[in-house]
């Protein structure tokens, strides 16, 4: 459950967890049914019997980031590596790696779910420098079987790795440390946690998954101590994630909603939709039919001679009276006096309305004429109020950095957006007189970024980045400010 709220929501506000809540106990309550209460590793209870042994877990932790550093850029390598090998070539290449590897610690093959098991319960001894081999090999295996498009995972190896660091973290330590009696199946323990949550960033996910999957309580302490170190530094160290560095590699970036949902930010009118679909009351079902397939949309409103809508036909009015005839009309279809909004509606209350009242789409009214339909708003116009509002919240994260590089003294790039009023506004580009020296290189627009060629037609909020030296800089906002801004 927090795994989702960490990783994929990167939120952790009330208002998501009651949903993922229902999720998680659905989902437990099946698997308990399918495969019964067993644990994924049977332990022996463990317990903090010397508070200066935080110490030594504060260590573990400082270990974890470095494991959690070297998989996650040994899963960038191997996927950005294949692109230069042919793809025939990937799959056997990777594969000889992974062979490879298991030649020399078998260990590493699999789940490692049992070997790990047995760790933990300090059924098998090795040297640290022999659990130390099996913790590396373990993250270059599974990193050459995702660059080689094999199936594998992130949650088992990164607890593997944990488990083996920390069995070899107190091999090292036992030793030197007199204070108390070093239990390896305890650092093994925290060891998994601190690895899993330098890797995945998800700090409650990794603390809690340990009590889950063992039923062991008694290393909260060291677990939060382990845990808190590793991905804190980790996040410093490499700010993306093992889940999030891939989709940044696609340009994906995830942007945390601050507990607003981003749907409220964008009103219907902001979407720019355009004029409707309208079929007359008169048109039989068979015409409607044959308009909503040739606009590939499921549903159209119907207007009267007047230009007043009276009523909405959709697909499912068709089929619910036995299918496309002539001898029935859209008035005879439709809903009449539909639920209706207005272009300054915000698009999450729309959304509201059309789920509370099962439809898939809303007449748009004019402001000025209340029985003029002026847009449609429908399901597919949510994704790119979406996306626009997410272009929005963007820029706004990125102002305070936008500004310290505007009031920078040694840059040669700044930001400036044209003002309500400016002289820029209705212009192209090469209509606007600008300072000798002043090169515009881009215009940031709403969520789309513009070349800034000289045909784009400038307007008032537009975002210019501009190449300039300081003098020059000046010039131009005295130039594109309005006088009034300046007095």
């Amino acid at each position: 459950m927090f795994f989702a709220m960490e990783v994929v929501l990167r939120d952790l506000s009330i208002r998501h967890l009651h949903t993922i809540a229902i999720a998680s106990v659905a989902g437990a309550v099946v698997s308990h049914s399918l495969i019964g209460n067993e644990l994924t590793f049977q332990v022996s209870p463990y317990a903090l019997d010397n508070p200066t042994e935080l110490v030594l877990y504060a260590l573990l932790g400082l270990v974890a980031v470095g494991l959690a550093i070297l998989f996650i850029e040994l899963l960038e390598w191997t996927t950005l590596l294949p692109e230069r090998i042919p793809s025939w070539m990937r799959p056997l290449a990777f594969g000889l790696g992974v062979a490879a590897v298991g030649f020399l610690v078998p260990e590493v093959l699999g789940t490692g779910q049992q070997f790990i098991g047995e760790v933990l319960r300090q059924d098998i001894s090795r040297t640290w420098w022999i659990f130390a081999l099996l913790a590396v090999g373990k993250l270059l295996a599974t990193s050459l079987t995702l660059g080689g498009k094999g199936a594998g995972g992130i949650f088992m190896p990164s607890l593997f790795a944990g488990a083996m660091a920390g069995a070899a973290f107190a091999a090292v330590a036992d030793p030197v440390w007199t204070a108390s009696t070093l239990d390896p199946g305890a650092f093994a323990l925290v060891g998994m946690a601190a690895v899993f949550a330098g890797v995945s960033r998800a700090s409650f996910t990794s603390i809690l998954i340990v009590f889950e999957i063992t039923g062991d309580y008694g290393l909260v302490l060291p677990l939060m101590v382990a845990v808190a170190i590793a991905t804190v530094l980790a996040n410093r160290l490499h700010p993306e994630s093992a889940y999030t560095a891939p989709l940044v590699r696609m340009g994906i970036h995830a942007v945390p909603g601050d507990h607003i949902d981003l749907l409220t930010t964008v009103t219907i009118g902001d979407l720019g939709l355009g004029p409707p679909i309208v079929v007359a009351p008169t048109d039989t079902l068979t015409n409607v039919e044959g308009v909503l397939r040739r606009n590939r949309i499921h549903g159209a409103a119907v207007v009267a001679d007047d230009g007043k809508l009276v009523g909405v036909v959709a697909e499912s009015d068709i089929i619910r009276l036995g299918g496309a005839s002539d001898l029935i009309t859209a008035a005879d279809a439709m809903t009449p006096h539909p639920v209706t909004v207005s272009a300054d509606l915000p698009v999450s209350e729309a959304l509201e309305r059309m789920a509370v009242l099962g439809v898939g789409r809303l007449p748009v009214l004019d402001r000025h004429d209340p029985d003029r339909i002026e847009a449609m708003f429908r399901r597919d116009d949510a994704i790119a109020a979406y996306h626009l509002a997410l272009g929005t919240a963007a820029r706004v994260d990125q102002l305070p950095q936008r500004l310290a590089t505007r009031t920078s003294e040694s840059t040669r790039y700044f930001e400036f957006e044209i003002p309500p009023g400016s002289v820029a506004v209705g212009r192209r580009i090469r209509e606007v007189s600008w300072p000798e020296g002043c090169i515009v290189v881009s215009v940031h627009r709403g969520n789309q970024l513009l070349v800034a060629s000289g045909d784009v037609e400038l307007r008032s909020g537009d975002a210019l980045t501009v190449f300039c030296d300081d003098a020059a800089r000046r010039r131009l906002i005295e130039r594109l400010t309005p006088k009034s801004d300046t007095a």
